[in-house]
């Protein structure tokens, strides 16, 4: 009898191979999780990126659209006095008063909220550069102004925007060519 169940065949797996193949199964699912996770996050950032540069480059070309320098009152480098005190953009009417502007969330011209950016913000930094060397920063007036918006989401800057504006500009009404560039940061 001991011979024949020597010679019997055993079939199933043993609880050793059941238990190998469930930790291979298992660290597969781990690592195929963990990359679908991974292209979630990249996909996230990418889409906030881009929502982010469209944030940017509105608010870059609105001021760009307007003149160098005040048109109507004496030059003062920021807000003029009729400009102070407002609750949106509306009486902006030169690069400059968008100096130090901060909108969370994101605001059109006229003060309203941009739907669907919440936890988003924008800021804007004026500086005068000098034409010949826009990397230098004039502390007088040089004829040209540097502009750079930032957006965030959260703390996680998602885009950058420089921007240029001459004192030749179109926008100002002066002649003689002048520019006005928008480059991504």
């Amino acid at each position: 009898m001991r011979e024949a169940a020597k010679n019997r065949v055993r079939s199933g797996l043993s609880i050793v191979e059941a238990v190998i193949s469930l930790v291979l199964v298992s660290g597969v699912m781990v690592v195929s999780l963990n990359t679908v996770g991974a292209s979630f996050t990249a996909q996230r950032g990418i889409g906030d990126r881009a929502r982010g540069q469209l944030l940017a480059n509105d608010l870059m070309t609105e001021i760009l659209g307007r003149a160098y320098e005040d048109p109507n009152e004496p030059v003062v480098f920021g807000l003029e006095a009729s400009e102070i005190g407002g609750v949106d953009r509306s009486l902006y009417d030169d690069v400059d008063d968008y100096r130090g502007v901060t909108d969370s969330p994101p605001r059109l011209k006229d003060g309203t909220a941009i739907q669907g950016f919440t936890g988003w913000s924008r800021s804007v930094i004026v500086l005068r550069t000098d034409p010949n060397n826009l990397t230098v920063l004039s502390l007088t007036e040089s004829g040209a102004k540097k502009i750079t918006v930032t957006v965030k989401h959260g703390n996680v800057t998602v885009a950058k925007l420089l921007g240029i504006k001459t004192k030749a500009s179109p926008a100002s009404g002066a002649t003689g060519g002048g520019i006005d560039i928008m480059a991504i940061h």
